[in-house]
């Protein structure tokens, strides 16, 4: 099965990609290998609230994302490209997203949204 997917690479925690990209992606939804526009290739596995991502940046660098869900709560964790560990943590509550965490230099964030406005602690 041919999946096609749109992706937007760049979030808070993670930088393997640093714009959004169209990816081209194969297999089932539970498991499948991306490649998109940008010469980045990844590959997905779920399973329940798990889902697990492997990389390569288009310099052949690779890195890890992993998340678990469970009710409200999400935790996230990964490697970058260099190796370095970052985690996070999001739970909502109503209409309050909050998300805590290390970036990937051992730095503590801390950031809370409501209905599109987000402050950062």
């Amino acid at each position: 099965m041919k999946i096609i997917a749109a992706i937007i690479a760049a979030t808070p925690l993670f930088y393997a990609l640093s714009t959004p990209a169209s990816a081209n992606c194969y297999g089932t939804e539970s498991s499948y290998r991306c490649s998109d526009s940008s010469g980045n290739n990844y590959r997905v596995n779920k399973s329940g609230g798990t889902t697990r991502m492997t990389g390569m940046n288009s310099s052949g660098e690779m890195w890890t994302k992993s998340s678990t869900s469970i009710g409200n709560a999400t935790r996230t964790t990964g490697f970058d490209k260099d190796g370095n560990y970052w985690s996070s943590n999001t739970t909502v509550i109503g209409d309050a997203t909050r998300t805590t965490g290390f970036d990937s230099d051992g730095n503590y964030f801390s950031t809370t949204c409501r209905n599109g406005k987000c402050t950062n602690y």
